[in-house]
């Protein structure tokens, strides 16, 4: 065995552990993940192809992980919120940067988020993945009547992309609501939207009664 692929393994290890540590930050784990891709040091670990690294790794379909990557491709031409006081909108999340990669642009996608921010700033608003949908849809010349998309009729692998999307929007959004710090998110789940837990908890039981039904 050279050294220059025990140098590669151990730079692998050491990008998943990096990885692992940091899953809630979305930004961290797309820029490593991108590495291990560019340079395939996903075949150190015995994987042919980033597909099967992907789904037997790291538990996630191909196109999830791709979206992450893009994501934290995006964020790095982003303004930071450099005046922001609440601690729990410092840093864009994954949700709402998502919402900016529909913008072709990297560069015109950051002017979009300037704007955002400014609105944001001068109303006082929180800044929500809903926000930037707004300023993004503006921008694109989405109508409103526009209707979003629905799951696929047809069975098979036609419907796996669907799911594999949406399990990765709701893991985003796990991975969002756990970065924020226990207590902003005890007052703001007690305080300000007391309903709040209890209709995630509905949400949730009924998608997995939903799942349960044919097993």
């Amino acid at each position: 065995m050279t050294a220059l692929t025990v140098t590669r393994k151990q730079r692998l290890l050491t990008l998943e552990k990096e990885i692992s540590a940091g899953l809630e930050n979305f930004f961290e784990a797309g820029i490593k993940l991108r590495a291990i891709k560019d340079d395939e040091l996903y075949k150190e670990a015995g994987f042919e192809t980033w597909e099967k690294y992907c789904r037997e790794r790291c538990d996630w379909s191909q196109t999830y992980v791709g979206k992450i990557i893009v994501a934290a491709e995006y964020r790095l031409e982003l303004p930071d919120r450099t005046n922001c006081t609440s601690v729990r909108q410092k840093e864009w999340n994954e949700n709402q940067v998502r919402q900016l990669t529909r913008i072709p642009s990297k560069k015109h996608a950051a002017t979009v988020a300037t704007r955002v921010l400014k609105h944001v700033e001068q109303t006082g608003k929180r800044l929500t993945a809903a926000v930037v949908k707004k300023f993004v849809d503006q921008d694109l010349g989405v109508e409103k009547k526009d209707q979003p998309k629905s799951a696929p009729k047809d069975e098979g692998d036609t419907l796996k992309p669907y799911l594999d999307d949406t399990l990765g929007t709701i893991q985003g959004t796990m991975n969002a609501i756990k970065a924020m710090p226990d207590d902003v998110w005890k007052d703001y789940a007690t305080n300000q939207e007391p309903g709040l837990v209890k209709r995630l908890a509905t949400a949730c039981e009924a998608m997995a009664s939903f799942l349960r039904k044919d097993g």
